[in-house]
């Protein structure tokens, strides 16, 4: 495999990344809001979790959108292909 197909491999992953947690961020907080509503409603707990995950949500988005730290991450993930790929080619497999 080519290096600039290690990178777009890479960098699709770093994207990924982001949507899988962005989908999950929904999906759970959807279901605690409903539990949250459903048999406490006068006690808004959900907030807490939205902010602390929300947190970690934004700055995930920011690593993933900003050209500098995306490239960063890229490039990390890129070297661990190369090297898998290596070492799966001095096994012979």
């Amino acid at each position: 495999m080519t290096t600039s197909l290690f990178h777009e491999r890479a960098q699709h992953r770093v994207f990924l990344g982001f949507y899988i947690h962005l989908a999950a961020f929904i999906l759970v907080t959807g279901g605690l809001a409903g539990m949250n509503f459903a048999r406490n409603p006068d006690r808004p707990w959900l907030l807490w979790v939205v902010a602390g995950w929300g947190i970690g949500l934004i700055v995930h988005g920011l690593l993933t959108y900003l050209p500098e730290p995306r490239e960063r991450a890229v490039h990390r993930i890129a070297t661990r292909m190369e090297r898998r790929e290596e070492r799966r080619h001095i096994r012979g497999h």
